[in-house]
């Protein structure tokens, strides 16, 4: 646990030294900038603001910020048509581990609006199950430029068990780039604070062909 702590730590502090650094560079060349050079940084900086809330405008018609059911293949497909990144989670409504994905991925839906979010109910589409070779539930797929990037099954990925927390999936989604992040200062020291997260997992996830598991 120490030989853990002492390495986020060490980390922590290279991450910090070098935010200070970039903050002393822009410091030193803002000092050299003149009342023109001010003007227009002020100008590009305005200019993107607009073109981020414009951006933000239009995922938000797009149904982003939401995690919302569509009902099939051709829902899917337009999902990842239309939209720069897609993250779908199919599932099963027996499966109750299914449940749990739900309640992270609304989470994370509401805090990463540049990322769309949907669920499908897997039984209700066994050709695009097929296609997309998904035999347990849950599955988690991720799709970047219409092109199937990665993909969870089961929770093995996101420490092995049920309690896992919503931070850990998000570091998992952005492992290749389907949601923009940056961990929180906080949520380190938060994790530094709690038992860390048993290597063995507990199981992967339940075949789209087994039994209900009410275990």
């Amino acid at each position: 646990m120490a030989g853990f702590e002492g390495n986020v730590m060490q980390k922590t502090l290279e991450v910090a030294k070098h935010v200070e650094a970039h903050l002393d560079q822009e410091i030193k060349s803002l000092s050299n900038l003149g009342e023109d050079d001010l003007e227009r940084l002020r100008a590009k900086r305005l200019a993107d603001l607009k073109a981020q809330s414009q951006k933000k405008a239009e995922w938000k018609q797009k149904g982003h910020g939401l995690l919302e059911e569509i009902g099939d293949e051709k829902d899917f497909f337009q999902e990842c048509k239309t939209n720069e990144r897609v993250v779908a989670h199919f599932y099963r409504s027996t499966t109750w581990r299914c449940q749990i994905v739900d309640k992270h991925l609304t989470a994370i839906a509401a805090k990463h609006i540049e990322t769309r979010f949907v669920k499908i109910d897997a039984e209700k589409c066994p050709f695009l199950c097929q296609k997309l070779n998904i035999v347990l539930m849950p599955t988690i797929v991720m799709v970047k430029m219409n092109q199937v990037e990665d993909r969870i099954e089961g929770f093995d990925s996101i420490g092995g068990r049920d309690d896992f927390p919503t931070s850990a999936l998000e570091q998992r989604l952005a492992t290749k780039g389907a949601i923009d992040y940056e961990e929180d200062p906080q949520e380190i020291k938060h994790r530094l604070g709690v038992k860390r997260v048993q290597k063995a997992p507990i199981r992967r996830g339940i075949r789209a062909d087994s039994e209900d598991d009410s275990s």
